[in-house]
């Protein structure tokens, strides 16, 4: 690893390469936004149900029937960074529309850390930030991780902000805040100032003792956050599940661009990937980047798949940790003629990320205005069952559609079962309990038969507590059993989904 810098780098071409504008980089990352112009709202996994969420905030004192199913409970705890910039804004525009502006600043802002961050370490626009930029558009935002994914944006921030000065004020000042955003964002802030002032001290061969001392000045300062500690919402829920799945682990390295096409989504992570490997074993790093790397991918692999009712937890930090390890590989050294291709390559990787996205929101989006135009008939305070399928035959393709019923409580105050039941931590109360699992997610997934995990749909529709809802959505499933759906009335079908009335001698 070469010696720490922050400064301009002290071998200047004569002319400034192609790639290194700030303009150029401000523009690419300002495209970022662009796959989420279309959509009425974003087509992401897990983001009707957090806008279920936020409807009932925004809503619920003036809604007898949101009131008939849920109570709102504000509260201090770690993940509440999207509902606490939605609410205002939701009353002023539309919930809608200020949801879709959030989810499109997402990715902006991670943008904006990474430059930030490169600039913070080169004193220009590396090549090398060219191949992180598309690891904005990553798996976790694309599951609607939005609380998550703001709290890592702004550590970002924050990070190329303390590279620059290291001012152990910065980080006092934004440790509470950043709790509050999100675990995540506060915990992932801790792990890239000690990877740096730790990669930093390898570098330079510190003594055991004073690299430690170095280390606790560094980070001290964000300990501001464990104040809250006391005050925080507590989870009733087992903290860690699922530990040590690495056939999982491994699989999200190839994963973190996972979206629609996975040939597509697996060659853009070859490339990062390559990129990585080649440079790091060619080229010198940055350890003031290739400290916090290294520490994100640890925390990464060690952390279980659940940490407090959280899914994924581990995968999160793999797009984080792929984008400083690339960021710490300095390719100041290679060739101009080759580093030109490369930087080529790196703008193009981009190019195809951004329209990946787009063409896969706007298929996505396609899909759901049809499922929609059939909820927005629906009365209001409807109880809808949603019930979608997970394909035997492809294990790739994001479950866009998995929490579209949390659309009826969107547009029509009604009850859905796809909430999280992740009482203590989540400042939404479920009132309504529906019997047989079909209060809370996971009862909206059923599985093939072939490869059933949970249930199937003939399992759901036999245990589906039929006195308990109003309607039924059937949404990418196996054909159930005539048997199975007694009691039941087609009222609408498209190509991916049927919706029932559920007959009123059955309610």
């Amino acid at each position: 690893m070469d010696a720490p810098t922050t400064s301009a780098p002290t071998h200047v071409r004569e002319h400034a390469p192609w790639w290194s504008p700030s303009w150029l980089a401000i523009a690419a990352i300002l495209l970022l936004a662009v796959p989420f112009l279309y959509p009425a709202f974003p087509p992401m996994v897990d983001l009707p149900a957090h806008m279920a969420r936020y409807r009932v905030a925004i809503d619920l004192a003036h809604s007898p029937e949101l009131q008939r199913y849920f109570g709102y409970h504000w509260r201090l705890i770690s993940n509440l960074g999207v509902d606490l910039l939605v609410v205002p804004l939701g009353k002023l525009i539309g919930l809608e529309p200020a949801i879709k502006l959030i989810v499109m600043a997402l990715p902006v802002l991670t943008g904006l850390g990474l430059l930030g961050i490169a600039r913070a370490a080169y004193g220009r626009v590396p090549l090398s930030f060219w191949f992180a930029l598309p690891l904005c558009l990553s798996s976790p935002l694309l599951f609607g991780f939005v609380n998550f994914v703001l709290g890592a944006a702004l550590s970002l921030l924050v990070f190329a902000a303390w590279l620059r000065r290291r001012s152990p004020w910065l980080l006092a000042l934004v440790g509470p805040p950043l709790m509050i955003v999100h675990l995540y964002g506060w915990a992932m802030l801790g792990l890239m100032v000690a990877g740096a002032v730790l990669g930093e001290g390898l570098a330079e061969r510190r003594r055991p003792g004073p690299l430690a001392r170095d280390l606790f000045r560094a980070t001290w300062p964000l300990a501001s956050a464990l104040l809250l500690v006391p005050f925080l919402a507590r989870s009733d829920q087992n903290p860690f599940e699922s530990w040590f799945n690495w056939n999982d682990k491994i699989a999200w390295a190839i994963g973190v661009f996972r979206d629609r096409w996975g040939l597509l989504d697996i060659l853009s992570a070859v490339a990062v990937l390559l990129a990585i490997i080649l440079g790091w074993r060619r080229l010198p790093m940055k350890p003031a980047l290739a400290g916090p790397a290294v520490l994100l991918i640890v925390a990464g692999l060690v952390l279980p798949y659940k940490v407090m009712g959280s899914a994924f937890a581990d995968m999160r930090l793999y797009p984080y940790a792929f984008a400083f390890f690339v960021l710490a590989v300095d390719f100041g050294q290679v060739a101009p003629r080759v580093a030109a291709r490369l930087a080529a390559v790196g703008v193009a990787l981009v190019l195809v990320r951004v329209g990946t996205v787009t063409a896969s929101n706007v298929v996505g989006a396609r899909e759901q205005a049809s499922m929609l135009s059939a909820l927005d008939r629906l009365p209001l305070g409807t109880r809808l069952a949603t019930i979608v399928g997970q394909a035997c035959n492809d294990v790739w393709q994001q479950q866009r559609h998995a929490h579209l019923g949390s659309m009826i409580t969107v547009r029509r105050m009604g009850f859905s079962n796809d909430q999280w039941p992740a009482t203590g931590i989540n400042p939404l109360e479920r009132r309504y309990r529906p019997p047989n699992f079909f209060d809370s997610d996971p009862s909206e997934l059923v599985q093939g038969r072939a490869c059933v995990l949970s249930w199937n749909i003939d399992d759901a529709l036999t245990k589906l507590p039929r006195a308990s809802f109003d309607y039924v959505m059937l949404i990418t499933t196996e054909t159930p059993a005539p048997g199975s759906l007694s009691g039941l009335t087609p009222v609408w079908r498209d190509a991916r989904s049927t919706l029932y009335r559920v007959d009123p001698a059955n309610r």
